[in-house]
């Protein structure tokens, strides 16, 4: 019986990891998340890009790119795991950020974003963490006159996702599992 057992980043074995009970093979379950986790990127990133305003044709257009890429296509040839894991998941984190980047909501949904992020891809974390300061930031700048409040949103979600940051830091790879640390951590095998 085949099965996966988890060494470096846990994410892109414990997705199909978590399909195999359902009776499918470890192929079955990579060509699986293979698929999903494209046609979930496409849908994703042109309801991102229309959240950001962009004309539908343009939309599609940057969509049309994606799909033609070599990158996408490689994603059928083989299994890259949190890659494509974390493709699929950034315009879906992208957009709850988008969709409450003038509340105070954003600092619950900034540190989960993170978070999330982490799970998909380890280096996506960074990725989301900079999308949201840049999201604030640009919104800030663009006002005229910028307000105190603003900037004292800005500094609080910085703060939240900064301790989201500290939290992976702490909780994973302080401890020793990094890349140069081969430790299994999760199975799919029960004994």
């Amino acid at each position: 019986r085949a099965g996966v057992v988890v060494v470096r980043a846990p994410q892109q074995h414990v997705v199909p990891g978590a399909l195999m009970p359902l009776g499918l093979t470890l192929g079955g379950a990579l060509r699986a998340v293979n698929i999903l986790a494209a046609l979930l990127a496409i849908v994703g990133w042109y309801a991102l890009l229309r959240a950001m305003a962009f004309e539908r044709v343009v939309a599609l257009g940057a969509c049309l790119v994606i799909t033609a890429s070599r990158t996408f296509g490689f994603s059928f040839l083989a299994y890259v795991g949190s890659d494509q894991l974390a493709f699929a998941g950034f315009p879906y984190l992208a957009w709850a950020v988008l969709a409450v980047r003038g509340r105070w909501a954003l600092l619950l949904v900034a540190p989960a974003m993170v978070l999330i992020g982490f799970f998909f891809k380890n280096s996506l974390a960074i990725y989301m963490t900079a999308w949201i300061l840049a999201v604030l930031t640009a919104g800030l700048v663009s006002r005229r006159p910028q307000s105190a409040r603003g900037w004292g949103r800005l500094a609080a979600v910085a703060l939240g996702a900064g301790a989201a940051l500290f939290l992976i830091d702490w909780g994973y790879v302080s401890r020793g599992w990094t890349p140069m640390a081969y430790r299994a951590a999760w199975s799919t095998n029960p004994g």
